[in-house]
This record gives C-alpha cells, sequence and structure tokens, in this order.
C-alpha cells in the first residue's frame, strides 16, 4: 500500500488515467490505497478505509498538515522552555554573586 496520496498530475484530468500515444486513455486503473493516519484508533481506521479514495487522499493531506503543526508548536514550545531556564539561570547567578 502506497503512504502518499496521488496529487495532480499535469493536465491528465483524472490521476487515475494515464498518456498512451498522446491521448488520455478512458480506462480507469485502480488508485493507489492510503494507509489510514497512524495516530487515528483501530475503529476509525476501519471506517477510513471505507471512505471514498478522494475523501482518503484529502483526510489524509490534512491529516499530514496537522502533524506538522503540532511538532512546529511543540518545538517552538520547547525552545521557549530552554530560553526561559537559560535567563532564570542567569538570574540565579546574579543573585548568589550579589
Amino acid at each position: 500500500m502506497a503512504t502518499l496520496p496521488v496529487k495532480k498530475w499535469g493536465n491528465c484530468p483524472d490521476p487515475s488515467r494515464r498518456m498512451i500515444s498522446g491521448s488520455w486513455d478512458t480506462r480507469r486503473a485502480a488508485p493507489a490505497a492510503i494507509n489510514p493516519p497512524r495516530s487515528w484508533p483501530k475503529e476509525e481506521k476501519q471506517r477510513f478505509l471505507a471512505l471514498p479514495y478522494t475523501m482518503q487522499a484529502y483526510l489524509y493531506q490534512r491529516e499530514g498538515e496537522r502533524d506538522r503543526a503540532v511538532r512546529k508548536a511543540q518545538k517552538e514550545a520547547g525552545d521557549a522552555r530552554k530560553k526561559l531556564a537559560e535567563i532564570e539561570g542567569k538570574k540565579d547567578a546574579e543573585r548568589t554573586a550579589a
């Protein structure tokens, strides 16, 4: 199973079609399967697999965006905690030196 959804393919009107001899093949190829988001509970993963492919692709993309935003916020919070610890450490050092 592929882990990433199919994105737009140039001028192709449908990602399940392919170019044959300069024109788009009208036969439909099966789209690549999309794995449910790892963070979802087992029951929700089953519901995800029952959704139409286009909805799966959309949800997979949105979950990826959400995951990146959460990781970014966690990194920023960690950096802020480190800075605060440095500032507090400097203040403690100034108090003991005075």
